[in-house]
């Protein structure tokens, strides 16, 4: 299981394979990926910017044909999450045109206390 603090700015680094392992292609591919408690009170959205609402900021994709990407969680989304508490991430694919949609990614994070919560000594 990953772990991050909560109030970091978080950055994910993923290469999409294939059943054969090779490099899953993602031209024209919509990305989007979801961080969320079991109970799905607390979501945190993420999208390419091929989707209505997303952008580089948020799912960079970093070489199409090699299938990388980053998905990028600000700390002003992550200082509100609650400490010592796991929550699962997905990121899922989609091909309008050819109508297919795939999940990818599944994963679980634990989100640590974090000790510094001040910004003026």
């Amino acid at each position: 299981m990953k772990e991050f603090y909560r109030g970091d700015s978080v950055l994910l680094n993923y290469q999409i394979l294939q059943d054969d392992g090779t490099p899953f292609n993602l031209t024209n591919w919509q990305i989007r990926a979801e961080l969320s408690d079991t109970q799905k009170q607390i979501r945190i959205k993420k999208a390419s910017s091929n989707v209505q609402g997303g952008s580089e900021n948020q799912i960079k994709i970093v070489n199409a044909i090699n299938g990388e990407i980053q998905v990028r969680i600000e700390s002003s989304e992550t200082q509100n999450l609650i400490p010592n508490t796991i929550y699962n991430f997905e990121i899922e694919i989609t091909n309008l045109s050819q109508g297919l949609k795939y999940t990818v990614v599944r994963d679980q994070f634990m989100v640590l206390e974090d000790i510094i919560d001040w910004t003026n000594k």
